[in-house]
């Protein structure tokens, strides 16, 4: 894609579900959308059946990337978003917002 910033990719490009919510960016320096995706488990644990276990390392290591860097900025791919006051990064108050500032699942 010429033309484009690195990162700016659509979110919905391989049909995994995301998580979405604005947090202030500080390599971009202002607000931002943050994706974060969500891994089908089932599909690895297939791969890894039948691969004879050997798939259970990728499985492994993008679990371990998801799980410590959840968040990615959609313009820079920065992943360390920082929350601002009334907003939260998990939990249910979070999840149950839509909109600016809480969580929205797109696919």
């Amino acid at each position: 894609m010429a033309g484009h910033p690195r990162g700016c990719e659509d979110a919905n490009h391989n049909g995994m579900k995301k998580d979405k919510t604005r947090a202030y960016c500080r390599r971009c320096r202002h607000e931002q959308t943050f994706v974060r995706a969500r891994m089908h488990h089932g599909v690895h644990l297939l791969f890894s059946i039948l691969t004879l276990g050997l798939w259970a390392v990728s499985w492994l290591s993008i679990y371990l990337g998801q799980h410590f860097r959840p968040w990615r900025c959609e313009h820079c791919r920065w992943h360390k978003p920082e929350f601002r006051a009334g907003q939260e990064k998990d939990g249910p108050k979070a999840e149950a917002m839509t909109g600016r500032g809480g969580l929205e699942t797109v696919k």
